[in-house]
């Protein structure tokens, strides 16, 4: 006759305890990607640099373009000016969104993440939300910073500035941000969809970004209409501060584009994780 040791069964029964706290959730999931991405230097750096580089060009901008224009007799707006830094800030969250997506292809740690979360899906939508949850306060305190420091600069020197309660001007900012933090999240898919991180900064920053331009140089008029529709231009459409935007789309369907671009490269995304092997 066979006996249960007590002490045994109540191991046991812990060991089965723990294990079904110790369940894999979404919620674990978040946390297990916010380790690998506070664990890696090069993100901090590049939200430190991203922040840097709209504050500080927004700053000199003011300070150097006191006249209305630049130094080859452009004329630019003060928000342009003080928003200089926004155009150099969409290259290196681009790159960045892109930067993020694959680096995990190419050191082989995606194979460690997929084999922990099976569905893949998870992974995906926790890097989405931890990268927009860095990115995204970046952006707000260093834009609204560069506004307000920038304007108060042209304003000293007798410059008259837009003030955040001016019709259109809060838009034009937070369109700036979203723009800027939706390029790189189409980075970041795109990394994660072509798996090589130079591949996916050529399609972000090349075929978002210049391509339309490019295009528009090339191609007749006939088809200027149609480009419209492609990211960059959609999102001049919302960033720029008056009510009627750079080219036919209105604001609101520029960022209803937008959103759809940023939509569709997710679903394509999501789809080939699902479909293809690791």
């Amino acid at each position: 006759m066979s006996t249960v040791n007590p002490v045994n069964q109540e191991k046991s029964s812990s060991y089965t305890s723990r294990f079904r706290d110790n369940k894999l959730t979404f919620l674990r999931v978040t946390n297990s990607e916010w380790i690998k991405f506070r664990s890696i230097r090069s993100n901090w750096i590049t939200l430190a640099l991203t922040f840097l580089v709209i504050v500080g060009f927004g700053i000199l901008s003011a300070s150097i373009n006191r006249g209305g224009g630049g130094g080859g007799g452009e004329v630019r707006s003060p928000f342009d000016r003080v928003l200089t830094g926004v155009n150099l800030s969409v290259l290196i969250i681009a790159v960045f969104g892109g930067v993020f997506g694959a680096r995990e292809y190419g050191s082989g740690m995606i194979k460690s993440s997929f084999s922990a979360v099976p569905r893949r899906l998870p992974v995906f939508f926790n890097k989405i939300i931890l990268f927009s949850k860095a990115v995204f306060p970046t952006l707000l305190i260093a834009v609204f910073l560069a506004f307000t420091i920038g304007t108060s600069i042209l304003k000293h020197n007798g410059t008259a500035v837009p003030k955040l309660g001016d019709p259109f001007i809060l838009r034009a900012l937070l369109g700036n941000i979203f723009y800027v933090l939706g390029l790189g999240l189409i980075g970041l898919s795109v990394g994660i969809l072509v798996r090589q991180t130079a591949v996916a900064i050529a399609i972000t920053v090349g075929g978002v970004l210049f391509l339309p331009a490019l295009l528009g140089a090339v191609l007749p008029n006939s088809w200027h209409k149609a480009l419209e529709y492609l990211p960059s231009n959609a999102g001049g459409a919302f960033t720029a501060p008056n009510g009627v935007s750079i080219n036919s789309l209105s604001p609101t369907t520029g960022g209803i584009v937008f959103i759809a671009w940023i939509i569709g490269v997710f679903a394509l995304t999501s789809f080939s994780l699902v479909k293809r092997d690791v």
